[in-house]
């Protein structure tokens, strides 16, 4: 193993209200724990969470203040049942603008984009890809199926990419 990924989800300031059973510094300091460990670090969080365009910086800064390796972002997907179904949608400009800081605080770290991105974004996902992202998790996410691979490649080199 070389590397270790832990999300920090959401912003320091909205943590307590999305999760109950650690802190946030729980979570750094497990990251800090691996970095001096010896391994590489993959972090992130979930964008659209009912977050701040604040909260959303504070998050950014936090995850460039670990000098990851790697950052995964997923966009919430509002799901029946859940505390957070009735969330607003994350205006698609507020994402791409996300990622777009992440990528200039970020400049040698693998930035991804996974979950969400497929109902969330639609064709957006190659404007991600030119704003910040220079990767993307695609198909089998943990609460849904995601793209078809196929779909995914196809969008990369039509961009003009390599995958």
């Amino acid at each position: 193993m070389h590397r270790y990924n832990h999300n920090l989800e959401t912003a320091r300031s909205k943590f307590r209200e999305i999760c109950t059973t650690h802190t946030f510094q729980d979570r750094i300091d497990t990251l800090k724990i691996a970095r001096n460990a010896g391994l590489q670090l993959c972090t992130g969080g979930i964008l659209g969470m009912g977050e701040t365009r604040n909260q959303r910086l504070e998050l950014i800064f936090d995850i460039a203040s670990l000098s990851p390796e790697e950052v995964t972002m997923n966009i919430l997907v509002p799901m029946p049942g859940t505390p957070l179904e009735l969330q607003t949608q994350l205006p698609k400009s507020e994402i791409i603008r996300t990622f777009a800081v992440l990528r200039f605080l970020l400049p040698y770290s693998i930035i991804k984009i996974s979950g969400g991105r497929e109902l969330i974004l639609d064709d957006e996902g190659e404007e991600l890809l030119q704003s910040g992202a220079n990767g993307i998790i695609t198909s089998g996410y943990l609460t849904m199926s995601g793209n078809n691979p196929q779909k995914d490649l196809q969008m990369i080199k039509q961009i003009g990419l390599e995958a």
